[in-house]
């Protein structure tokens, strides 16, 4: 839930009787073994004399679940854990066998539930905290907490994407979740899933409208701070959320104000109906700027003056004839809470197509006999840089391939986004040992790599912070990309739409810092739902599914005590 990296419990918190039943346990729902392989080490460790885990090694050998393993031992593991249940509501699917629209059930965490099961088990100042909420984020927060009447609330983010869910990565699962950016600390890297489904299933707008009208009830619920009397579209109560029934009209305890919603420029049009990079009408949600403007980045620029509102963005939409995504009538959402991300506009975006023009430049002062060959060369090179520099992400490798794909495409650097910035540096002194500075278009490039380079330190854990100094590297990048498009030969230095996001993230949001909402985090915990989510058998559905991963998470991960 923090982290997905080692065990999914600690250790040390155990009794030695019980450090078997843990790891197994974990094994089993991170997806790193069968149910029936768990049953087989649980009966083995049994007979053998182990303890506390008898139960796991007799499930499947009675009563009407004979035979299912998988969910007789889950539901083992689900006893006396003190998260809500997941609530069930109809949604808008693609039905494969009908290759039509149908409505099917599907699992939802509720975050007014949540933000109460967590405020039981927390020091309440700290859980209200907003320590490390800056800049829009946190000027949105206490605007909104005025506009509900003050008192207590909690500042929340909700992330969307899609993660690749199988070998092959032909399959992503589509997840919502939710964090507490105002906390600081371990606390700050709390994830909870809200829901979940494959891509497969996913109807355009119509499945993302459903589940989000559900989180926005949830959000409008916790606003008032009492439990609800009846079911988001004023239904009564199913049998199965009679826990829900015996708590209506009850006070919340902790209230949630949705403050940041985090994704990619992709997931953004594709849920929430923002605009796409290719959008005549408009790119940008922040301002009117249009495809054909992305070029002029000076202090002139018109669209630095021509900014949106809230109400301006819903007056385009109305125009445009599209309807107006749920979360939008959550209670104090703006259009600002949609936040720009640093690792895809930056990582795997300007700083790899930057990177990539340099190295692309840099390959025939290499000395090789070919392409492949400079390509060898830089690699040595890098690998002795990594000795040197230990950073988190290495490359492998280094073909030409991953610099431009082909001569009719711009260059562009391939790989993981903790790859590519780890590389900024490396480029950079290789640009100063071999760019001449009489030749125009390499001092250039120098130059540029030395910006981008100097966005890099601006954010760096060691050094403070200054928006100034970030949006005066970002402007000087972005004019030298331009000049260097206007003298090279098509395809390369291609400006692309995504410069005009990071202008908008670093020169037009200097109070806001972007490392505290970028979704590196979010991704990784993503990758999590996406283990959770692999399928060993049974249905393919999505309630299958998306129970599948919140049941999982919620028999692994015991509520946060935060303190």
């Amino acid at each position: 839930m923090l982290s997905k990296r080692g065990l999914g419990y600690d250790p040390t918190d155990r009794a030695n009787t019980k450090r078997l039943r843990a790891n197994v346990s974990d094994l089993l729902l991170s997806n790193e073994v069968s149910a029936t392989r768990a049953h087989s080490v649980c009966e083995d460790a049994h007979l053998a004399g182990a303890a506390h885990v008898a139960d796991l090694a007799s499930t499947g050998n009675h009563g009407r679940c004979k035979g299912n393993i998988a969910r007789d031992v889950l539901a083992k593991l689900l006893k006396r854990n003190q998260w809500p249940k997941p609530y069930y509501a109809k949604i808008r699917v693609f039905g494969r066998k009908t290759q039509a629209t149908i409505t099917a059930w599907l699992p939802i965490l509720l975050p007014h539930e949540l933000l109460h099961c967590l405020s039981e088990h927390a020091n309440r100042e700290v859980l209200h905290g907003i320590e490390e909420l800056e800049g829009g984020s946190l000027e949105h927060f206490l605007k909104g907490k005025q506009q509900l009447g003050g008192g207590d609330f909690v500042p929340v983010a909700l992330w969307g994407d899609g993660v690749p869910c199988n070998y092959d990565r032909t399959e992503s699962l589509e997840a919502f979740t939710l964090s507490l950016p105002g906390l600081k600390g371990p606390n700050r890297l709390l994830r909870i899933p809200l829901a979940c489904l494959t891509k497969k299933f996913v109807i355009k707008e119509e499945t993302f409208d459903d589940i989000l009208e559900v989180i926005a009830w949830s959000f409008r619920v916790s606003s008032v701070g009492l439990f609800p009397a009846s079911r988001h579209d004023g239904a009564c109560f199913l049998k199965s959320d009679l826990w829900r029934s015996k708590r209506a009209l009850r006070p919340l305890g902790s209230s949630g104000i949705l403050t940041e919603i985090r994704g990619d420029w992709v997931f953004y049009k594709s849920c929430f109906r923002l605009p796409a990079w290719n959008e005549n009408a408009g790119c940008c949600w922040r301002c009117d700027a249009t495809p054909q403007d992305i070029r002029d980045c000076s202090l002139d620029a018109a669209w630095r003056t021509s900014r949106l509102s809230h109400w301006d963005f819903i007056a385009r939409l109305i125009l445009q004839g599209k309807t107006m995504s749920p979360i939008l009538r959550a209670p104090c959402v703006e259009i600002s809470c949609f936040k720009i991300d640093w690792l895809h506009t930056m990582d795997i975006g300007v700083a790899a197509d930057v990177l990539g023009n340099i190295l692309l430049m840099l390959l025939p002062k290499m000395g090789g006999a070919s392409a492949s060959e400079n390509c060898k060369r830089i690699f040595i090179r890098m690998r002795a840089w990594y000795k040197n520099n230990p950073v988190d992400s290495k490359y492998d490798n280094l073909i030409p391939t991953m610099i431009q794909k082909k001569a009719s495409t711009p260059p562009k650097l391939r790989g993981k986004a903790a790859e590519v910035r780890s590389l900024v540096p490396f480029v950079k002194l290789l640009a100063e040992e071999f760019f001449s500075d009489a030749d125009i278009m390499e001092h250039t490039a120098k130059e540029a790599a030395k910006l981008l380079n100097g966005m890099y330190e601006c954010l760096s854990a060691a050094a403070v912070f200054s928006g100034d100094h970030l949006a005066e590297r970002c402007r000087k990048l972005s004019l030298l990309w331009v000049a260097m498009e206007a003298q090279s030969v098509p395809p390369l230095w291609r400006v692309k739409p995504k410069m005009h996001l990071v202008q908008e993230l670093c020169e037009m949001s200097i109070g806001d810092r972007p490392a505290l909402s970028w979704t590196y985090r979010d991704e990784e915990f993503g990758g999590s739902l996406a283990q959770y989510a692999r399928k060993r058998g049974g249905h393919h559905t999505p309630i299958a599914i998306g129970r599948a991963v919140l049941l999982k998470f919620i028999a692994k991960h015991p509520i946060p005590r935060i303190v």
